[in-house]
């Protein structure tokens, strides 16, 4: 299986600015791992009270991003962020070839199953959206997604992948607007 880093020096940068990022957090966390069929899934949880709210964050998020998410609303609800395995975190680094929802949805289901939690509501962000939709686990009461995606492999038009590269490189005014069909004046 590929993994999301290009080389160990890297994974070990990310996974240590997760830990610290955690470590700094000013409210009560609690960090756990559970072991799965994808290795070894790392959970950061807060607040108390009955019904379990679990985040599923999206492509490049993990607990360590979504702090201020789980701040705000561990006030009203006991929260766990998985760190989903093949993203960017404290899980493991490996992702699938191919069946990807499926084998997300699975691995959900495993760490729901292994947190023992009953009647959890699932809030997906991104490709946690269609993490949580693929998940089938009699644990789950709700599904609540924002900004879903991930549903299908990204594709972008040629032109949208030149005009964006083009701002990435250099921000400027002129490369923020489209550029204007060519009109011209009859006399």
């Amino acid at each position: 299986m590929p993994t999301v880093y290009k080389n160990t020096r890297g994974q070990h940068a990310v996974r240590q600015w997760c830990a610290d990022a955690i470590a700094r957090a000013t409210f009560p966390l609690a960090t756990a791992t559970v072991d799965t069929s994808a290795g070894r899934i790392s959970l950061t949880s807060a607040g108390t009270g009955r019904t379990r709210v679990v985040l599923v964050p999206g492509t490049g998020f993990n607990a360590a991003v979504t702090l201020p998410w789980l701040e705000a609303l561990s006030v009203r609800w006991p929260m766990t962020v998985v760190d989903l395995p093949g993203q960017p975190g404290l899980s493991d680094p490996r992702r699938p070839r191919r069946a990807r929802l499926t084998w997300y949805g699975r691995i959900l289901a495993e760490v729901l199953e292994a947190i023992d939690a009953e009647r959890v509501v699932l809030v997906g962000n991104s490709l946690g959206a269609a993490v949580a939709l693929a998940a089938d686990s009699s644990r789950i009461a709700g599904r609540a997604l924002i900004s879903p995606a991930g549903f299908m492999r990204l594709s972008l038009d040629p032109k949208l992948a030149v005009a964006s590269s083009l701002w990435l490189l250099q921000p400027t005014a002129e490369h923020t607007r489209p550029a204007a069909p060519d009109v011209r004046r009859a006399g």
